[in-house]
């Protein structure tokens, strides 16, 4: 049986701009979520920001975000750069695809899309390049912003900076449990070492709780 959550919880973590959509990636739940908008900027106040009604999102499990890092990686890492790849990942009505592939000027691109409800946005990664001499100059290419979003999936897989996330995701039955265990465990203590340390833990709990919602707060 699934788990049941009291809330949606969802953590922003790294954008990525080019061109004329952005990427987004965070945390919804136990999943990657993935979501790339559009562009547009609209003015508001006197300032411009991104409008994002026009997004689509795609969740993506653990074993989801693996796929979606070796891939990256093979990508990234291949020597011969006209080797075209394309991988498809389908989850529900949502469906992602990562592939390696010739724009319509001839040139080597990654490109992520999202496909949901007809409809469908592509993100693409861009790349810096650098000149190495070996006899004479020759330029070369880095694929940077796909390298980076393969690290930034490899954070969620190994847990790197989830812990702030993972507090917010409270499971009911787990919580209630944990709440009544707290209960008797404090009134066992109240009964066996008296009222002067109850009030004593309850200082130390509350300070320890404080510490916490402070760190979590930076």
């Amino acid at each position: 049986m699934g788990k049941n959550y009291k809330n949606a919880v969802h953590t922003h973590v790294r954008d990525f701009y080019g061109g004329n959509f952005n990427l987004k990636i965070g945390l919804f739940n136990k999943n990657l979520a993935l979501r790339i908008n559009p562009n547009r900027v609209t003015t508001f106040g006197g300032s411009s920001q991104n409008d994002m009604g026009d997004g689509i999102t795609a969740t993506v499990n653990f074993e989801g975000a693996y796929y979606l890092y070796e891939v990256a990686m093979s990508i990234v890492n291949d020597l011969d750069r006209e080797n075209e790849k394309r991988a498809v990942l389908e989850r529900g009505d949502t469906t992602t695809i990562l592939e390696y592939i010739r724009n319509q000027n001839n040139i080597m691109v990654a490109y992520l899309t999202i496909c949901k409800n007809n409809q469908s946005f592509s993100y693409e990664f861009l790349k810096r390049t650098y000149q190495e001499k070996n006899g004479q100059m020759i330029t070369k290419f880095v694929q940077s912003e796909l390298g980076a979003f393969a690290h930034t999936i490899l954070g969620y897989l190994i847990g790197v900076g989830a812990g702030r996330h993972l507090e917010k995701l409270h499971d009911e039955s787990q919580n209630d449990n944990q709440q009544g265990f707290n209960s008797i465990e404090r009134n066992q203590q109240g009964y066996q070492q008296g009222s002067n340390s109850r009030y004593q833990q309850r200082n130390n709990n509350s300070g320890y709780q404080q510490g916490n919602n402070s760190f979590g707060r930076n």
